[in-house]
């Protein structure tokens, strides 16, 4: 069953009651969503022995079809209802969020058309009863956005000066002064969910050329070969599917510079960035940790981002 939760698709939410026309939309029974995708198992006959030869086991793409019903308050709003269906999901070029607020918290999954959207008008004639029938190229679902941030390194400021004439003076008012935290330069985040996935890392310019990005644990790094302006941002998507955030859609893998002032102001820097390993990826129930390394001098309002959806099978 799949009535007891809120879903949301293309600007119809279904199961919170009649929207601003009258009309009510329900998902009665969901398929493909519940349950993990397909493996693609690859095995292939041994010939001169028992069983068979396996490569890796990849999930497939991620089927979702949703059992649903409306209902309008005259045939009129009936058949206004039938003209939104019909433009449900129809831009070619994109991906549509399918959002469900499960129970124990909301998760999304991309998705496209897989199949004809024909309702069948029931009953009274104010009624339709119709599938929808989905398909995510990226079978995992994910949870809402977290995020990190870190400045460059630096010593803490001030401190116990024990060496100027005076010495340490623990006595007048304010006492010790032992000096400020300074910066690690350290980004940390946690993948919560069942699946691996990959960040999406932001650097802030002004920055050096040759700024890194360095795994703590591993000491796989990125760096950025050239150098970032005031007022630009350069975006590393290090998953191995596309990523929508802030309005703007990352390519698998990809590195662009943008301007914060104009998202859709993109240009691709993909050449400027140098992998010693791979990819970065954090597992399942993980805290990754990367290294903030610009080269010295850099500017104290440069900083260094990491954006993170868990992600679920």
């Amino acid at each position: 069953m799949a009535d007891d939760v809120e879903w949301t698709l293309d600007g119809i939410t279904f199961n919170v009651g009649p929207d601003e026309n009258g009309v009510e939309w329900a998902v009665e029974y969901e398929r493909g969503w519940s349950g993990g995708a397909t493996p693609r198992s690859a095995r292939s006959v041994r010939v001169s022995g028992h069983g068979s030869y396996r490569g890796p086991a990849y999930r497939a793409e991620r089927l979702v079809e949703l059992t649903c019903w409306a209902h309008a308050p005259t045939r009129e709003a009936r058949r206004r209802a039938e003209h939104r269906l019909a433009a449900l999901c129809s831009d070619p070029g994109r991906l549509y969020p399918l959002l469900c607020l499960e129970e124990t918290g909301p998760l999304t999954a991309y998705v496209e058309l897989d199949d004809e959207l024909d309702p069948i008008i029931s009953r009274d004639g104010r009624w339709l009863d119709f599938v929808i029938a989905l398909a995510a190229p990226d079978p995992r679902k994910y949870g809402p956005w977290t995020s990190a941030e870190a400045e460059p390194p630096s010593d803490p400021p001030g401190g116990v000066d024990a060496t100027t004439a005076g010495g340490v003076d623990a006595t007048t008012a304010g006492g010790v002064d032992a000096g400020g935290g300074g910066s690690t330069g350290r980004l940390s985040i946690t993948n919560a969910g069942t699946a691996l996935v990959g960040p999406l890392f932001e650097l802030v310019g002004p920055l050096p050329a040759n700024t890194e990005l360095a795994d703590t644990t591993t000491g796989e790094t990125l760096r950025y070969t050239a150098a970032i302006a005031a007022g630009q941002l350069v975006v590393i998507n290090a998953d191995e599917h596309p990523v929508e955030y802030g309005g703007v859609i990352y390519p698998a893998r990809s590195v662009l510079l943008t301007n914060p002032a104009n998202p859709a102001d993109v240009a691709d820097r993909g050449a400027f960035l140098g992998l010693v390993g791979d990819w970065p990826t954090i597992q399942p129930g993980q805290t990754g940790t990367w290294a903030f390394r610009p080269p010295s001098g850099a500017s104290p309002a440069a900083r260094a981002r990491i954006h993170l959806r868990p992600a679920n099978w």
